[in-house]
């Protein structure tokens, strides 16, 4: 048996390994070694580099819902007079009562420039007079 550690790129702990088999004795030379070593290190870079393209589309998708949610604050802020904490906990509330995800009721309140909500529950502690100011 020939093993190699998979290690990616700035990280020290080991993700994964290189096995390979062979029935007979003696069956892996420094040829061999030297081989399974090249191929690790091409399969750590590819798993790297997809791993670094994987978290840059996450972290450019969270960029734009972040953005969107604060265009969508800044909107409710502004009509209604909210706190940013106050503003942020109704479009929570809109995408909890609505079973969808905030970054899409922010999108719809930038567009739109107005929030319905369907029912605010009193454990959210968003002030009665600031909640009702929005349509129900």
């Amino acid at each position: 048996m020939l093993s190699q550690l998979l290690h990616l790129q700035d990280q020290d702990e080991v993700v994964a390994g290189l096995n390979i088999y062979s029935d007979a004795s003696r069956a892996f030379d420094r040829a061999a070694v030297g081989v399974a070593l090249i191929l690790t290190t091409h399969g750590a870079m590819i798993l790297s580099e997809q791993l670094a393209s994987q978290e840059a589309r996450h972290l450019g998708k969270a960029l734009r819902s972040n953005r969107e949610i604060g265009v969508a604050s800044g909107i409710l802020r502004n009509q209604r007079r909210f706190t940013r904490q106050e503003a942020f906990d109704v479009l929570r509330v809109a995408s909890q009562n609505s079973n969808r995800k905030l970054a899409d009721i922010a999108v719809e309140v930038a567009d739109t420039g107005t929030l319905t909500i369907d029912q605010v529950s009193r454990d959210h502690h968003l002030p009665v007079g600031k909640v009702s100011a929005v349509r129900s």
